[in-house]
């Protein structure tokens, strides 16, 4: 009798001792597989944008960034700085500079301010109307018609065209700098030297 109670506890113990084996063997795998998924696995972040008053979304995928992304932005910034008036100059003036990259962002605060306070002073206004843009990596280049004023009185009506230039950083998508170009005779666009007038120049 001791014996068949011996040989039934020997057979219990044997298969619960096969049963951990096998979880313990399963636990392995599974564990090999989890960690050959972290190694091999695209865990980057992929971040859907809407820059403001925009409805359209666009994708910043590690460090790509989609061209409708910078379009569309260039479309954005270019309204702020190019179409305002003296009620309205100095706020949008500092939404662009939210976007500013730290590196340059004292020295464009230091302009858009000098700029505000010249408009201010003038009652200058300005209306741009974008025709085209171009894309080219980080770098922005928009034309279009640009229509100054002063008060209510229209003083000018000329195609411009401006370059937007953009670094993307550790997940932030900046402005590093914002300039007019001209044309030469053989249609080639080059930077317009700083110069006081009635437009923002920086």
């Amino acid at each position: 009798m001791n014996k068949d109670k011996y040989l039934s506890a020997l057979v219990s113990a044997n298969y619960k001792t096969a049963v951990w084996m096998l979880m313990s063997v399963v636990l392995l795998v599974t564990n090999f597989i989890l960690c050959l998924f972290l190694f091999t696995a695209d865990l980057t972040e992929k971040t859907i944008v809407v820059p403001p008053d925009l409805v359209k979304p666009f994708s910043i995928h590690k460090n790509q960034i989609s061209p409708s992304y910078i379009e569309q932005m260039t479309y954005y910034l270019s309204q702020l700085l190019l179409t305002y008036h003296d009620d309205n100059v100095t706020a949008q003036l500092d939404s662009v500079l939210r976007h500013a990259d730290p590196t340059t962002y004292a020295h464009l605060k230091a302009e858009f301010h000098a700029q505000a306070e010249r408009v201010s002073r003038h009652q200058i206004g300005s209306v741009f109307y974008p025709m085209g843009i171009h894309i080219a990596k980080l770098t922005a280049t928009i034309n279009g018609e640009l229509v100054s004023m002063i008060g209510q009185k229209i003083v000018s009506r000329k195609q411009k065209h401006y370059q937007f230039q953009y670094d993307y950083r550790n997940g932030s998508f900046y402005l590093v700098k914002f300039q007019e170009l001209e044309k030469l005779d053989g249609q080639e666009l080059k930077p317009i030297d700083s110069q006081e007038d009635d437009e923002v120049k920086l």
